[in-house]
């Protein structure tokens, strides 16, 4: 069921872009970013069921995009990138097991990696400098292409510290994220663009039984590069 809405999401968006003709597309290239990706929900925070601090972690996305003009100031602007996003959990705990007392440290980074699909519509601002600033705002659909969890735990009893290392697939993940983009950019040459974007998740990742809340979320500066 998943799968099909991705497919009907997809092809709704060809339909739509194949009533355009390609003389109307203006620019085609490549772009890549830096995220910085994080969670949120409600639920993000007792995933591991003891206190933990999350924080954000460090990816990047590759791909490229098109401008359909659709009047002289709104520009279509679907985009495909292949991103990283993810989040890090880092928690600890002590007490006491048979009369030893211990302390114990956990560092979880899930390590997502998606095909994604915004769909941006583009405002671009009057401006009689050689910048051209634009805002942006649309959709986004995202296929997940892998997921992965690196645990790392600390355990010290006694004065006596273990340490070990373990990286498993993430089966509850979902198999589609979707959620909405929302940015500031500028032309800065014929050739260069560059944006600051938020995008957030709308519905939740988690595929477990639990049905927890936790959503993607990224904060990311792109650069793009005109291949006409």
């Amino acid at each position: 069921m998943k799968r099909m809405v991705l497919i009907l999401t997809i092809a709704a968006l060809i339909l739509s872009f194949s009533n355009v003709s390609m003389a109307q597309i203006t620019e085609k290239g490549v772009k890549a970013g830096f995220y910085m990706a994080n969670a949120t929900g409600s639920d993000v925070d007792d995933v591991f069921g003891m206190d933990v601090d999350v924080k954000s972690k460090n990816g990047f996305a590759i791909g490229g995009y098109v401008l359909y003009p659709l009047n002289e100031t709104i520009t279509l602007r679907p985009e495909v990138l292949y991103c990283q996003k993810g989040a890090i959990w880092e928690g600890s705990e002590s007490g006491s097991y048979n009369g030893y007392s211990y302390e114990a440290e956990i560092t979880a980074t899930a390590n997502l990696t998606y095909l994604e699909i915004p769909v941006l519509f583009q405002y671009n601002i009057a401006s009689s400098g050689t910048m051209k600033p634009f805002v942006f705002a649309g959709p986004y659909v995202a296929l997940k292409m892998g997921a992965k969890m690196k645990i790392e735990q600390k355990i010290t009893v006694m004065g006596h510290t273990e340490s070990e290392s373990e990286t498993d697939d993430m089966d509850d993940v979902k198999g589609t994220d979707f959620g909405l983009v929302i940015g500031v950019g500028a032309k800065v040459t014929d050739k260069i663009h560059i944006d600051a974007r938020y995008s957030m998740g709308m519905t939740s990742i988690d595929d477990s039984s639990e049905d927890m809340d936790i959503k993607n979320k990224v904060i990311a500066i792109t650069a793009g590069y005109a291949l006409n």
